[in-house]
C-alpha cells in the first residue's frame, strides 16, 4: 500500500513522535510510505536521520484557497492509496485534497478539539471533514466521544490509541544521572516530560514540593515559554535545590531510568504519550484526572487528583514515597497494562485495517 502522512506541525510534539513512529513501522511491514509537511523542524530532522522519504509543501496565508487544490496534486505525485493526516488543520485540508483528488482519507485528533478557544472553526472543520467521508480516528476513547459531539458522523469516528515504545529501565544509567545531578541513590525521584506552558500547569507540581519530605526530587524535562517564570517560582517556593529544570532532551528513555514515579499536571489532555511511556518504563503513573487519562489509571494502577489542586498532589507524593511497595506493584500494574493495549503491532493491525476500507 502506498501511504502519505501529512502534517502541519514539525515541532518535538507527540503527534510528530507518532508520525514517526508509524511511518518506520508501516516500511518495516513493507507498505511504501512518505512523510509530507507543511514546515522544517525537529520532524524533519528524524525522518532524515531514519532515512524515512519526506517532502514539503508550505501555504504562507490564513486563508489559502489554492491550498487544497495544490494539496490534492501533491498526492496525485505521490502515487497515494490513502493519505493519514494529523493535528485539526492537517485533517480539515486533507479531507478536501483526498475528496478532490479521489483518495482514501484518514484523519487523527491528538486532542487539539479539547482546546476550542485555541482552534478557529474548530466544529465547521470536523463536520465537513466527516461529511467528506474521511474517517477520524482519536488517540483516547473520550476524544472519540467528543468529536461525536461536535458533529463528526458516529460511523466515521473511532478510537485507535498510540502505540507506545517498550522502555526497559537502566540500571547503569540511573545511577549515572543520579551522580550527575547530585541526587543520593536512596532519594525519591519524579519525572515531568512536557513542553512549559500554561495547559500543563508545572506551576502546580512546584508548590506541591512545598508540602512534600525533603528526600524527593522533582525533574523539569522540556522547555517552552514559561520555563524562566517557573524558575523563578521555584525559588519563591523554596523548593529550587530539589527540582531540576533539564531544558528539552533527547535522551528521555534513558531520564526516565533515574526517577520513580510520573507526574502529569495538564489541564487538559487527550491521551498524553509521555504519561504512557513512563507507565511502560515501569514508573508509577499520578496525573491529573482529564481527557483519557482515566482510561488508563485507576486505583490499582497509580494516582489520580484534580487538575489545579496542589494539596492533593502533595498528599500523593509523601504517600508514594512513604510506601514504595505497595507504590511498586502499582506501577508493575502499570507498565503491564500500557506493554499489551498499547502494543505496536496491535495498532498497526487496526490502522492496516481502516486503510483499507
Amino acid at each position: 500500500m502506498r501511504i502519505v502522512y501529512f502534517i502541519e506541525s514539525a515541532e518535538a510534539g507527540g503527534a510528530e513522535q507518532i508520525v514517526v513512529t508509524l511511518a518506520d513501522a508501516f516500511r518495516t511491514r513493507g507498505h511504501d510510505v512518505t512523510v509530507l509537511v507543511m514546515e522544517e523542524g525537529w520532524l524533519t530532522e528524524e525522518l532524515a536521520r531514519m532515512q524515512l522519504p519526506f517532502s514539503l509543501i508550505k501555504s504562507q496565508r490564513s486563508y489559502d484557497v489554492s491550498f487544497p487544490f495544490r494539496l490534492a496534486a501533491r498526492f496525485k505525485d505521490l502515487k497515494a492509496e490513502v493519505v493519514h493526516s494529523h493535528l485539526l488543520d492537517s485533517n480539515f485540508y486533507g479531507a478536501l485534497a483526498c475528496k478532490l483528488a479521489g483518495i482514501r482519507h484518514v484523519g487523527t485528533d491528538h486532542g487539539d478539539i479539547h482546546l476550542p478557544q485555541r482552534k478557529r472553526f474548530l466544529k465547521l472543520k470536523l463536520q465537513t471533514a466527516s461529511f467528506l467521508g474521511s474517517s477520524l480516528t482519536a488517540v483516547s476513547k473520550y476524544t472519540a466521544r467528543k468529536l461525536v459531539e461536535l458533529g463528526v458522523s458516529e460511523s466515521r469516528a473511532s478510537c485507535i490509541y498510540n502505540p507506545v515504545e517498550i522502555i526497559d529501565p537502566s540500571t547503569e544509567r540511573r545511577s549515572e544521572i543520579r551522580a550527575e545531578l547530585g541526587i543520593s541513590p536512596e532519594a525519591w525521584v519524579w519525572i515531568h516530560v512536557a513542553m512549559m506552558t500554561r495547559v500543563k500547569d508545572q506551576q502546580t507540581m512546584l508548590h506541591a514540593m512545598q508540602a512534600c519530605s525533603p528526600d524527593q526530587y522533582l525533574l523539569l524535562a522540556g522547555d517552552g515559554p514559561l520555563r524562566e517564570a517557573l524558575k523563578a517560582e521555584a525559588k519563591k517556593c523554596n523548593v529550587d535545590q530539589n527540582v531540576r529544570f533539564l531544558g528539552f532532551r533527547s535522551d528521555v528513555p534513558q531520564l526516565l531510568s533515574a526517577a520513580d514515579g510520573f507526574i502529569l499536571s495538564s489541564l487538559s489532555e487527550s491521551m498524553p504519550m509521555s504519561l504512557l511511556e513512563a507507565m511502560s518504563a515501569g514508573l508509577l503513573p499520578v496525573s491529573t484526572k482529564v481527557g483519557g487519562v482515566g482510561e488508563v489509571i485507576n486505583d490499582e494502577r497509580g494516582f489520580l487528583f484534580a487538575p489545579g489542586d496542589s494539596e492533593a498532589l502533595a498528599e500523593i507524593m509523601n504517600t508514594a514515597c512513604a510506601n514504595r511497595e505497595a507504590c511498586l506493584a502499582k506501577a508493575e500494574n502499570a507498565k503491564s497494562f500500557v506493554r499489551e493495549k498499547f502494543a505496536l503491532d496491535t495498532i498497526l493491525d487496526q490502522y492496516e485495517r481502516l486503510y483499507a476500507l
